[in-house]
């Protein structure tokens, strides 16, 4: 059994490993010419009170709560509730960016096709990923996929497409329309299809490329880890 000393000097362990993989990742940024950025929302709050806030869209933060480490969706067909977060937080201005959700469906609304949604773009184009209860769609791209279960799933968007990867394994891309929508978006996003019970992890988005991106999303999957065990 580890003692309680030991178990600190393993989570000071923990810390500078995590703050030197940040390190690395930025400074891979920064050699490469790039703007950096990089986010976390972790549930603990209510999206329009995180750091950076979010804006409340719709009916928002109507349908919506959280016990302190998850973010639950709860609305019905026509609610029309979801949050935006906007430049400089999210800025694809280059054609560049990625975001990383873990999150689950628990019931669909009546009436309603797709539980909950993302959307996201660049200064040129944007796209879709719809949550269903039995598939998600990015575009028109769809990949099979029990979403009742909770996933990581992970999409990047690079010129004139998108990709998406479900815990580490590539399930669709999509080329989409030119209109221009520089925001990332989350949440019951249109009243004629939307709505029901979902429950959102995290999200994490960045527009740092690879390898150091990938970086990235292994710090906030640690840091997130962390905090799970910190919470008991």
């Amino acid at each position: 059994m580890m003692d309680s000393d030991s178990g600190g000097r393993h989570m000071n362990t923990q810390t500078i490993k995590s703050a030197a993989l940040i390190v690395l990742a930025f400074l891979g940024a920064q050699s490469a010419g790039i703007a950096q950025w990089a986010y976390t929302y972790d549930g603990d709050v209510l999206p329009a009170t995180a750091t950076p806030a979010w804006n409340n869209g719709g009916t928002a933060p109507s349908g919506f709560s959280t016990d302190g480490a998850i973010l639950t969706q709860n609305t019905t067909l026509g609610q029309d509730s979801w949050f935006r977060m906007d430049p400089p937080y999210w800025n694809a201005s280059s054609q560049f960016g990625r975001f990383e959700f873990r999150a689950r469906t628990l019931s669909l609304a009546s009436g309603a096709t797709e539980v909950t949604r993302v959307t996201f773009g660049s200064t040129t184009r944007y796209w879709e990923l719809s949550m269903r209860t039995n598939s998600v769609i990015l575009g028109a791209s769809v990949a099979p996929v029990d979403t009742s279960v909770f996933h990581t799933y992970l999409v990047e968007l690079s010129g004139t497409q998108a990709s998406l990867w479900i815990d580490g394994d590539q399930a669709a891309s999509s080329i989409w329309g030119a209109s221009a929508l520089n925001n990332l978006y989350f949440g019951d996003l249109d009243g004629s299809f939307t709505g029901g019970v979902a429950e959102w992890d995290y999200l994490y988005w960045t527009n740092v490329p690879e390898p150091a991106s990938a970086l990235l999303l292994g710090v906030a999957g640690l840091l997130l880890w962390r905090r799970r065990i910190r919470n008991g």
